[in-house]
Parts: structure tokens; C-alpha cells; sequence
């Protein structure tokens, strides 16, 4: 008679562990977001200019494992920081792109836009802040030579530097780029 009873305990004990178990990945599956799902739904806010909703999307799935190493969604994130006028937390963000990949211009260019267009800094801040651009900047042109955009980034820098030797030095050696890529192409 025990054995009866504890025969189909044992088999209902099961059945709603397997169904836990079997809910618990479902759930897991279709709350986890990939770092490309959460960059793409975050980029189609942005662009519907629904900036608090995309900024919320990012401050909630930035620190995950996808997104944590992210220099795209690093960046995308200091521009809804910067469009919500968290300038500091948009320079870190900025600067946090820069750190996981070297050679990201896309965080460059929209730094160097952030100095020089942050009203609240004084000149001396400001130049400052944009020379400290220039050494990064230079390794990641030693490790992409060939790297147009890189080059215009650092002739806005010499510009917004008001730097006349280096901003010719930098125009010479795009324009010697310039000339090899058309080379290339007309080959």
C-alpha cells in the first residue's frame, strides 16, 4: 500500500519539476536579448527620436556580458547621453569605446565634437581635453595607416587646436591616401 502511494507522488514530483525546469529556459530565451537585438532596437528609438526610451533600453542591458564590450553600443549610448545633455557620462561613454577598441573612430569623431561644442568649458579646458585626443589618436593611425577617416579626424582636432602645421602635415598625408585609393580604383 506505501509503495502505491508514493509511486504516483514520485511521478507528479517529476513531471512539475520538468515543467519548472522547461518554463524557467523558455522565459530565459525570450527575456535575454542579444547585444545586436537590444543595439538594433535602441538605434530604431533613437532614430524615432524616442531618446529617453532608447536611453533606458541601454542603461538597463549596457553591463551585460553582449553589450559590456561593446565599442558600437558604447558609443550609441554616449550619443542618447549626450542628446539628454549628460555630457559627463557621455565623455566616459565616449571614452569607454575607445578603451575596448582602439581603433573605433566613430567614438574619435564624436568626442572631439563633444569638446568643442561643451559651451561650459573654458578655452583652456577645451583644448585640453581635445589634446588629450591626439595621442590615442596617432596609435590608432599607426595601426591603420591607411585609414582616411582616422586622418580627417585628427585634421578637425588640429583645427579645432588651430594648429596650422599639423593640420597641412595631416592634409598631405590624406591627400597621399586620397591618391593611392584612386589609384587602386583605377587599376
Amino acid at each position: 500500500m506505501k509503495k502505491f502511494l508514493t509511486q504516483p507522488l514520485i511521478w507528479i514530483l517529476t513531471i512539475g519539476i520538468v515543467v519548472i525546469v522547461v518554463a524557467y529556459l523558455v522565459y530565459q530565451n525570450t527575456a535575454t536579448k542579444t547585444a545586436q537585438q537590444i543595439i538594433a532596437e535602441a538605434s530604431q528609438l533613437y532614430s524615432q527620436q524616442q531618446f529617453a526610451q532608447a536611453l533606458d533600453l541601454y542603461q538597463k542591458h549596457i553591463n551585460q556580458a553582449g553589450l559590456v564590450n561593446n565599442p558600437e553600443a558604447w558609443n550609441n549610448y554616449a550619443n542618447l547621453l549626450r542628446d539628454s545633455n549628460k555630457l559627463d557620462q557621455a565623455e566616459q561613454a565616449y571614452l569607454r569605446a575607445i578603451s575596448i577598441n582602439k581603433l573605433y573612430e566613430t567614438s574619435f569623431r564624436n568626442l572631439l565634437f563633444l569638446y568643442s561644442s561643451r559651451p561650459e568649458l573654458t578655452d583652456d579646458q577645451r583644448s585640453e581635453k581635445i589634446t588629450s585626443l591626439i595621442q590615442p589618436l596617432q596609435q590608432a593611425i599607426t595601426a591603420q595607416p591607411d585609414s582616411v577617416v582616422l586622418v580627417e579626424d585628427m585634421i578637425s582636432l588640429y583645427q579645432e587646436l588651430k594648429d596650422s602645421a599639423n593640420i597641412e602635415k595631416y592634409t598631405n598625408i590624406r591627400a597621399e591616401l586620397l591618391s593611392k585609393l584612386e589609384d587602386v580604383e583605377s587599376k
